[in-house]
């Protein structure tokens, strides 16, 4: 059975390269946190995740496997204006 697909529109937080994890707040004010991997696609962010370790504050999409949390694909977004 394939896992569940979810996809949280918020703001990147933080990056830890190290543990390889992410955080994101949504628009309720609530955090979560992506474990990311090899295969996790990332539009946007020069560099990848060094790249994306430096748009904190930046509004991002995160599409993740529900079950692991662990994303699938990182979007940074352009600011609403």
């Amino acid at each position: 059975m394939l896992a569940q697909g979810a996809v949280l529109d918020g703001e990147l937080t933080k990056v830890d390269a190290t543990a390889k994890t992410l955080s994101v707040k949504d628009s309720k004010g609530q955090e979560m946190e992506f474990r990311y991997n090899d295969q996790t696609q990332i539009s946007g962010a020069e560099g990848g995740v060094e790249g994306l370790a430096t748009k904190s504050g930046t509004p991002v999409r995160v599409h993740y496997d529900a079950a692991s949390k662990t994303a699938t694909k990182i979007e940074i977004r352009q600011r609403q204006k």
